[in-house]
């Protein structure tokens, strides 16, 4: 019951815009058959019930809960009668916007078209308007069905409509019907008009050929207020015109042309132009010639001058006989010579160099001076040095923006910095990182900088680009100078690291140390202040670097003759690279470091026995990639210089081959093959063994004929099947 209410109120607060426009019958039907049931369900409520023990009053319940319902009936009865006359209201103002043109009488030709153009639109809105009628019929039935009383002024209007909507269509048949009549009446009046139209068109045509038109001595404004009043009567025919045009469309008739309209109007237009060409020229340049030449806005000038300019060139084209012409010609030429010379000295490119060759050129002095004006151009004589002007106002753009490409290459190098790196986590050590877009950049300014060098303007600025380009040529051969030095020393700073080089390469090293405190100077003082252009001209770097670099080339040569020196000693050390031998010299007093390049000596040797102790000198024995170990015998030491222990070890090695091979031989003949071949015998001893028997087992069988040969061959092949059948077993036992 209570939500029944809030629902009741809400539709209260609404209801008179709630059922649309128009109004939705059904809907409104359905509302008042909602509120009313609610209205019946709520007197049915008794004033009381028994429930169980309890006596149940609900008066008070029935009391509150009825109005409301009772309240929506009485409000949607109120409403409909309200709706109903709204809807009237706006039929029958509708019918009249119409009625009163199609039935009638049309006194002249507008009212005429007018009434043919309502009766179509009357003809298409009858329908509309008889189902706006026949709506509110159905309101007002629905009023009746509801026993609520249609009021007198509803029922007034629903007679009225009836009456307006069957005058409204018979009045449109009437109308249509006497539409051929009404053509041919009217159509008389337009053809008398149209002959009258055009011969007033003419007489302004004539009056456009008035003396007062060419008279050089006429006031400007008198002129004008003549040629627009003629204006004035042009565009009401032309009106006009285009009015009679339509009716005669509207007529079904020929519709006539007005040539003679535009040629006047165009005619018209041009001596409209001129004359107020005239006048606001004098103005213009009325307030020109004592203006100052600083507060002239050049571009406005240059504006104006060139529109005056095509004023008199279609003046000329339209009115060659037109002394006013000529006239405002010469005016306007007068100011066209002075346009340049007084765009150039705007010119804001300018600069003090270029105004003395102005002042220089004139005689006198024109930056600075405030009184000068632009009647003083024309006065003394300025306009007859345009041409040298414009030269040097040219010179000057270009200049300008030859400055502006200078400018932008100077702003690139002003937050431009080196990218300085530590090495190997020392402090204060430091080299140059990726200089790859720093290279870019400079490649890129010297190209700008040759371009405006290149160019034919750049006289008023070569030194200063010529010291630009000075710097960074010095830029780019001190960063390429910076850059092999760098690399040298990389490469050097590792070798000299180790004090057996030093040991061994005294004077190389003492040339390096020195070297080595310069760069590390230079590359702290490079951290501390990495702005690229600056430390890349610093006064004396290149040849610094230059000096540097050719020192590091000599320590180079010496640490090549010192390695040739090596290899000579020791040739198996051709097999290693530089930067590999330079490695095992520089460890001269750790020789376990030659393992690792052990097998680029020696064939398949990948290192030596020095037993258990990683500090041993003592060799044992060495070991091939396999892992198989030869003894090398007794008293093999790894002492003295790395190359004389290794021509011992290399010695030693073909001495302990050497007795294998003995060893392997008489083993040979005094133990079976099958066994021999993997009894623990060196590798290297039974291929030698087994060839250097083949050999002698050959030559014995050659010798004994065929019979040994066959005897030979059986052996082979009892040989290789021995093999087979041992390769097939585990051999790892």
């Amino acid at each position: 019951a209570g939500t029944s209410e809030v629902e009741n109120d809400a539709f209260l607060a609404g209801h008179k815009t709630a059922f649309g426009d128009p109004v939705d019958l059904q809907a409104y039907s359905d509302a008042i058959n909602k509120f009313r049931d609610q209205r019946d369900d709520f007197r049915t409520i008794p004033r009381s019930a028994d429930v169980s023990i309890l006596r149940v009053d609900s008066l008070n319940l029935k009391t509150e809960l009825l109005p409301s319902p009772t309240r929506c009936v009485d409000a949607l009865q109120a409403l409909l009668p309200e709706l109903m006359d709204l809807g009237f209201k706006k039929l029958l103002r509708d019918i009249n916007t119409q009625l009163p043109t199609v039935t009638g009488s049309p006194q002249d030709v507008a009212e005429f078209v007018k009434k043919m153009k309502v009766v179509r639109e009357s003809q298409q809105s009858v329908e509309g308007y008889q189902a706006r009628q026949e709506h509110l019929k159905k309101m007002a039935l629905l009023m009746k069905r509801e026993s609520w009383p249609v009021p007198e002024a509803q029922n007034a209007n629903l007679v009225m409509c009836e009456e307006n909507v069957s005058q409204l269509e018979s009045g449109a048949q009437i109308a249509e019907a006497g539409e051929e009549d009404g053509k041919k009446r009217f159509s008389n009046e337009i053809e008398k008009e149209v002959p009258s139209l055009k011969k007033k068109i003419g007489l302004v045509r004539e009056k456009l050929d008035d003396p007062i038109i060419a008279s050089v001595h006429e006031k400007p404004s008198t002129v004008l207020s003549f040629l627009e009043s003629n204006q004035d009567s042009l565009d009401d025919l032309r009106k006009r015109s285009e009015t009679l045009s339509e009716y005669q469309v509207a007529l079904g008739l020929d519709v006539d042309e007005y040539d003679t309209l535009d040629e006047v109007q165009l005619d018209l237009t041009l001596k409209l132009k001129l004359w107020r060409g005239v006048k606001e020229w004098s103005q213009l340049t009325a307030g020109w010639v004592i203006q100052a030449l600083l507060e002239v806005d050049a571009g406005e000038m240059e504006k104006q001058v060139n529109m005056y300019t095509k004023t008199v060139f279609q003046a000329q084209k339209g009115m060659p006989g037109n002394p006013v012409v000529p006239r405002l010609k010469d005016s306007v030429d007068t100011f066209t010579p002075l346009l340049p010379c007084v765009v150039n000295l705007r010119n804001n490119n300018l600069q003090e160099r270029h105004w003395d060759e102005i002042h220089s050129l004139l005689g006198f002095e024109v930056k600075g001076d405030k009184n000068f004006t632009l009647g003083d151009i024309i006065n003394q004589g300025v306009t007859e040095h345009a041409d040298a002007i414009t030269v040097i106002a040219t010179n000057a753009t270009q200049e300008s923006v030859l400055e502006e490409m200078m400018a932008k290459v100077a702003a690139a190098w002003e937050s431009t910095e080196l990218i300085v790196m530590p090495y190997k986590d020392v402090k204060d050590l430091y080299i140059l990182g990726d200089v790859s877009e720093l290279i870019a950049a400079l490649d890129e300014s010297l190209v700008t900088v040759n371009t405006v060098l290149g160019s034919r303007y750049v006289g008023g600025i070569r030194e200063f680009v010529e010291g630009w380009r000075k710097n960074l040529i010095l830029f780019q051969d001190t960063l390429d100078e910076w850059l092999a030095c760098q690399r040298a020393w990389m490469y050097l700073e590792t070798i000299f690291a180790s004090a057996d080089i030093i040991r061994q390469l005294p004077a190389a090293a003492k040339k390096f140390q020195a070297v080595d405190k310069s760069w590390k100077a230079t590359m702290k003082a490079t951290a501390d202040d990495p702005m690229a252009l600056k430390s890349c001209t610093v006064a004396g770097r290149k040849e610094m670097f230059l000096q540097h670099n050719a020192t590091l080339d000599k320590i180079q040569k010496s640490l090549d003759e010192y390695i040739e020196t090596k290899c000579s000693a020791f040739p198996r050390f051709y097999f290693l690279s530089a930067d590999e031998l330079l490695e095992i010299l520089s460890q001269s007093k750790n020789p376990q470091a030659v393992q690792p390049h052990m097998r680029k000596c020696f064939d398949n040797l990948v290192r030596l026995d020095f037993g258990d102790d990683p500090s041993s000198v003592d060799i044992h024995a060495m070991f091939s990639g396999e892992g198989e170990r030869v003894a090398l015998g007794k008293n093999l030491k790894a002492r003295g210089n790395v190359e004389d222990w290794l021509s011992s070890v290399e010695a030693r090695m073909k001495q302990s081959l050497h007795g294998l091979m003995k060893a392997g031989l008489l083993d040979y003949e005094n133990s079976v093959r099958d066994e021999w071949v993997v009894g623990g015998t060196a590798g290297q001893v039974v291929a030698t063994v087994a060839q250097m028997m083949w050999a002698r087992g050959s030559e014995k069988a050659l010798r004994e004929g065929s019979d040994g040969m066959a005897t030979w061959y059986q052996t082979q092949l009892d040989d290789l099947q021995g093999l087979i059948t041992k390769i097939r077993s585990d051999l790892t036992s």
